[in-house]
């Protein structure tokens, strides 16, 4: 074997035997690409295979330990349990409350899950640069499906028949600080939080039975994380972009950066009362939301090109259990019933209209004193043609 460096690095085979990577296999790490190409058999003496550091690093797939469907499961339903409870949290200002969640409700659990079943946290949830190719696509591919995300949801508001749905008092920055918090809030914890869980920790499980599994079934559990019907409907497209970037990429970054270019989009709307900059008119103006979904698709299909090398559909042993049978499904199960709850209440709420502090009372006017009016009407002559009391 020869290794040269990241550019000129080269790995050659001169005769079988040399690598045994059914014991690499066993040491719980492998190098998928060639696996995909000879699967357990070495490359025939005549073949050399040529490989960079960065490929070696990215081909390098871990194998979980101590996850199954039911634990991975588990720990959704609990996160789901702790977005309900942060309810007892409306005492606090909205991004106060928003960075907190993200913090101790959305990586806490996922982190402490990684350490207590004794899991590589870097290798688990994929931490690896994609290069910068790769992470500007996935910037521009979550920034172009801002705009198709928030006007859809828009449109969804009327068909659905929202009547009462409005933001909270304190959505809308009224200060810098605020203003800042929000940008925090919103760009950077919630991408990085939430891309930890659910690209970096609940992924790679549901890969392991199909790639479809991964990237629908993952980004189905995403929308179920936002508790929300007209929400989770909008961000559709970018729940599955962000499984297929994390997918075809192998690296959490990606999907992070994803991630970050939709949520930075819409955290510039929400605080441009207190930065002005004009975000609202330029996101939302008609050559904006004709060439978004363009850049979008155009951005994917490069994506999609440059990954295509990737080792995405090496085989690797698939987690205990089925994710539908009744053992490893009943949290899900009950995450889906606290979700047709919440969501059946904000259906119910948002199609009522909203009432009055108070009913309106009709009565006759109150005066002081009696009053007496006398009316003229004159022509244009100055001239009295009618008057009346």
């Amino acid at each position: 074997m020869e290794l040269g460096t990241s550019e000129q690095c080269q790995l050659t085979f001169p005769c079988p035997g040399e690598i045994d990577f059914r014991l690499m296999q066993r040491q719980k790490r492998c190098i998928g690409g060639l696996f995909d190409l000879y699967g357990d058999k070495l490359p025939p003496p005549s073949r050399r295979f040529f490989l960079t550091l960065d490929d070696i690093l990215m081909y390098t797939e871990p194998m979980p330990t101590k996850t199954d469907f039911r634990t991975i499961n588990m720990l959704f339903l609990l996160v789901l349990l702790l977005q309900v409870s942060n309810m007892f949290l409306l005492w606090l200002p909205q991004y106060v409350r928003l960075s907190l969640n993200q913090l101790l409700f959305v990586f806490l659990p996922a982190f402490l899950f990684l350490r207590l079943t004794r899991q590589p946290v870097r290798e688990r949830v994929r931490w690896r640069w994609p290069g910068w190719k790769i992470a500007g696509l996935s910037l521009l591919i979550g920034m172009a499906l801002y705009p198709l995300s928030a006007i859809s949801g828009g449109l969804l508001q009327q068909l659905l028949g929202y009547v009462n749905f409005a933001l909270p008092a304190d959505a809308l920055p009224d200060t810098v600080f605020m203003g800042l918090l929000a940008i925090v809030a919103y760009a950077g914890l919630a991408p990085l939080c939430e891309e930890f869980l659910f690209r970096g920790v609940i992924q790679p499980v549901y890969e392991r039975r199909s790639p479809i599994w991964g990237v629908f079934f993952v980004g189905g559990l995403f929308i179920i994380f936002h508790l929300s019907l007209l929400q989770g409907i909008s961000i559709i497209p970018l729940a599955l972009a962000l499984g297929f970037v994390n997918y075809r990429a192998r690296s959490l970054p990606a999907s992070i950066l994803t991630h970050f270019g939709a949520n930075a989009l819409a955290a510039l709307v929400l605080t441009d009362a207190v930065f002005p900059m004009g975000a609202p008119q330029v996101l939302f103006s008609t050559p904006v939301l004709i060439a978004s979904p363009i850049v979008a698709l155009t951005a994917l299909v490069i994506f999609a090109r440059l990954t295509r090398t990737t080792p995405h559909q090496w085989r690797a042993p698939q987690p205990v259990g089925h994710p539908l049978k009744v053992r490893a499904s009943w949290p899900l199960l009950a995450a889906a019933a606290l979700y047709l709850v919440v969501t059946g209440a904000e259906f119910i709420y948002a199609r009522t209209p909203a009432q009055p502090a108070s009913p309106l009372q009709i009565q006759a006017a109150e005066w002081e004193d009696e009053r007496q009016s006398r009316y003229e009407i004159r022509n244009p002559a100055d001239e009295i043609v009618g008057e009346g009391e």
